[in-house]
């Protein structure tokens, strides 16, 4: 059953009212934590697997504290920023904890960044204090030498780096009864900040922004739920925290008494598939191109998912093509499809139904919908156009304040770029971007319906469609395609296929060009800009052959 409706006469879709919190909407975060921690300080909180490193929440506690304690010693005050260039190791989570506690805003680098885009962030945000991993360390040296505030550089690890802070070193000298009765003491009053966490926006479309968000807008399923322990379960994701998945995982484990996995190693299926084994992981939040990919190797069995109860699954969209690879566990696993974005945090929610249509469900409490055509009027039900949202909590680009303005209208509704339409039941489904909307000649191009029929072909694994600019026509349709191993087919096959099932103004008449891979964000989206650039550069290179 729907909980989200319409209103005709203001063409709108509203969630159910914003409940009650349990706790006060502007309590400290570190503070909320912590109390959580507390109450059962034997339960192993969190696993490395690189390391084996087994923490427990007492000992979450007892690190966060002390490095707040040493951050504090060193000046550190309410709205400094604090930037991580670090993989998901055990000392990331308390660390977290500790700016939580001192209100200091968290800034996690995606570690696939070279120096100058790290920098291109840290210029905006300006890190008072930058963590790394000791492997980072000449890295950060460099992008902290072209910064004009100086940070101070602290080193994750045992193995000391010489002339730089240690974690180690941080908490000796936060290890004081007095310094932490003052911190947990100024954590009881309300807090001071809108915002709690920077993160980059995706950069699929662009260079990236340093978006400011709210813990509350991470929180809106646990802020009115009592907590509910899990002696066993476990909770996995290889997203990092750099995305603002990886606060919801982590923030996720907490909440629900759940031990988090953790693992500082870039995906592949087996390591993921091991992981899920060792530990008989429960639980899973996972991007649905990631999952496609563990569908798809030789480590897979029937067998791989038998320790899984839940699996949440967003940041693209669900195929009815992996669906059917789902279908034999769904009577075991609960199938989730959440939507939200960086800049919104989480949108919808949908358990999904195997006697009902592929969508990504019901607006969370608070939220509001509409859907808009390009010229900016608002759509009824089951007409296609982009989906805006006007969210009960802050976010804004630092130092951006175009960029924001863009982003968020008069009205307060954040424009998503994302296609999608509400069914007559109140139901969202997104079928796309606008920016994969190709403008060939009059006509507006669906990349994603490209995408769809490509995908159909057997030997076929990943494919993205792109517009090369054209003076004659705007742009012309085309592919990147990824061939599975062992599998080929010719540019004039998959053609043939396109023009076959869509209409004329679909055909790809900007080429087709095997790839061995497309490039990605580091949790699995299409970077659409890069895409785009590399197949006009093979297009234009072989125009000039021919």
């Amino acid at each position: 059953m729907s909980t989200t409706k319409y209103f005709s006469e203001e063409k709108i879709w509203r969630g159910p009212e914003k409940p009650a919190w349990l706790f006060n909407e502007k309590a400290n975060l570190g503070r909320i934590l912590l109390s959580i921690l507390n109450r059962d300080p034997h339960k192993v909180a969190q696993i490395s697997d690189n390391n084996g490193i087994r923490m427990t929440n007492g000992e979450m506690v007892s690190y966060a504290e002390k490095i707040a304690g040493g951050l504090k010693q060193r000046g550190c005050k309410v709205g400094d920023v604090v930037g991580f260039v670090a993989a998901n190791g055990h000392m990331l989570a308390p660390t977290l904890i500790a700016c939580f506690l001192l209100e200091a805003l968290t800034n996690v680098m995606d570690l696939t960044k070279d120096e100058d885009e790290i920098y291109a962030i840290f210029r905006i945000t300006e890190p008072k204090f930058i963590f790394c991993d000791a492997e980072k360390v000449n890295l950060v040296e460099k992008v902290a030498g072209r910064m004009q505030n100086s940070p101070t550089i602290i080193v994750f690890g045992r193995n000391t780096v010489e002339n730089y802070i240690s974690i180690e070193d941080l908490m000796q000298e936060g290890d004081d009864e007095g310094l932490r009765r003052n911190i947990l003491l100024e954590a009881c009053r309300p807090i001071k900040m809108d915002y709690n966490i920077i993160c980059c926006s995706s950069g699929t479309t662009g260079p990236q922004k340093a978006v400011c968000i709210s813990y509350q807008s991470r929180l809106t399923e646990y802020c009115h739920q009592n907590v509910v322990s899990s002696p066993t379960d476990s909770i996995f994701s290889f997203s990092p925290m750099s995305w603002t998945i990886g606060y919801i995982v982590f923030f996720r484990s907490i909440f629900h008494g759940l031990t988090r996995i953790i693992t500082t190693e870039e995906f592949s299926p087996e390591l993921f598939l091991r992981i899920i084994c060792k530990y008989k992981v429960t639980n899973i939040t996972i991007n649905p191109i990631l999952l496609q990919f563990i569908f798809e190797s030789p480590k897979f069995t029937t067998s791989s998912f038998s320790s899984l109860k839940e699996i949440w699954c967003g940041g693209f969209l669900v195929t009815e093509h992996l669906i059917e690879k789902l279908k034999s566990f769904l009577s075991q696993i609960n199938f989730v499809i959440g939507y939200g974005s960086t800049e919104t945090g989480a949108i919808t929610a949908y358990k999904y139904d195997p006697k009902g249509k592929i969508n990504v469900g019901n607006l969370l409490p608070g939220i509001e919908g509409i859907v808009i055509n390009e010229e900016g009027q608002r759509l009824g039900p089951d007409e296609i156009g982009q989906v805006c949202f006007r969210i009960p909590f802050p976010m804004e680009y630092l130092k951006n304040q175009e960029a924001t303005a863009k982003f968020i209208d008069s009205n307060g509704f954040a424009h998503t770029g994302d296609l999608g339409f509400f069914d007559k039941d109140g139901f969202l489904s997104i079928t796309g971007r606008c920016k994969d909307v190709i403008k060939y000649f009059l006509f507006h191009v669906s990349g994603s319906e490209i995408e769809r029929v490509v995908k159909t072909h057997p030997s076929v694994s990943h494919v993205v469609a792109v517009g090369i600019p054209d003076q004659k026509y705007s742009h012309l349709p085309a592919v990147l395609v990824v061939l599975k191993n062992g599998s080929s087919v010719t540019a004039e096959e998959i053609s043939d296929l396109v023009a076959e099932k869509l209409p004329d103004s679909h055909k790809l008449r900007g080429g087709v060009y095997f790839v061995d891979k497309i490039p990605l964000t580091s949790t699995g989206k299409v970077k659409k800009f890069e895409a785009e650039k590399y197949a006009e550069n093979i297009f234009r290179l072989h125009k000039i052959v021919d």
